[in-house]
Order: structure tokens, then sequence, then C-alpha cells
């Protein structure tokens, strides 16, 4: 399995597998194993969501760093967004 090497700069967040971080300084990490992971601007708030192509991006962000109930009910909610 390949590795992946982020570099973060201080005050970023990183949601890995459900749980934020935080770093304090500037770093740079390897993630060695599959891992559900979003970082910086990819990452959107619920007050971030105020259009309609942004409420569906955060439902799928939900369905895909949400831990086992946030993430079914990201799903659902993207799929009515959709539809």
């Amino acid at each position: 399995m390949s590795t992946l090497v982020l570099e973060l700069r201080q005050g970023d967040l990183m949601v890995v597998n459900g749980a934020p971080i935080r770093f304090r300084n500037r770093t740079r990490i390897e993630l060695t194993a599959k891992a559900r992971f979003l970082f910086g601007k990819q990452l959107m708030t619920p007050d971030g969501a105020s259009t309609p192509a942004r409420r569906i991006y955060f439902a799928l962000q939900t369905a895909y760093i949400g831990d086992e109930d946030e993430r079914e009910a990201g799903l659902a909610l993207a799929r009515r967004l959709i539809a």
C-alpha cells in the first residue's frame, strides 16, 4: 500500500475517521493506512451550507467523515437533496 504525505500549516483543521485534529505547528504527516479524511478548505461548517449545492456538499461530507449514524443520515439527506 502506498502512503500519502500531507503538509499542514499551523492552525489547520483535519478530520480523520470522524476525529477533528487541529495542528499547533506547521507539520508534515504521513498516512500509512486507509482513512477517511478532509482538511483545510475541504471542510465546511453547517453555517456554510447556504446554497443548494453547498447543502449537498455538506451532506456528502457528513456521509464521508461522520460516525456510523451520521454517515447514514448524511447519505440519505444527500440523496433527497439531489432528487
